[in-house]
């Protein structure tokens, strides 16, 4: 999990900056905890976006922590691929710079 902030704005946020938040994970093999042990599971990459606010200075001190206890992510079902053995989100995230839901 890294971070680094940039100075394009979320809409809603004007004018704050906001925060990339990057996750990276490598494909391996799922352990006794996972859905499907000794199975192989697929890494990806993903991005997510918070405003430069102190609230959103907050809410990424909080995933940081919740990254570290292993909460974020995990490997199941991806929904928007129907795929199993993929890693997904356990907490959902603002991955699109532009819209909410609809987009």
């Amino acid at each position: 999990m890294l971070h680094r902030t940039q100075p394009h704005i979320l809409p809603g946020y004007e004018p704050d900056g906001s925060i990339v938040i990057q996750y990276a994970f490598p494909s391996g093999i799922q352990y006794p905890h996972h859905p499907n042990p000794g199975q192989p599971y697929d890494g990806t990459l993903r991005t997510a976006y918070l405003p430069d606010t102190p609230e959103g200075r907050e809410v990424l001190r909080l995933l940081r922590k919740a990254f570290d206890a292993r909460l974020v992510f995990k490997v199941g079902r991806s929904l928007s691929s129907g795929l199993d053995n993929q890693i997904v989100w356990n907490i959902l995230h603002k991955t699109n710079m532009h819209g909410g839901p609809e987009k």
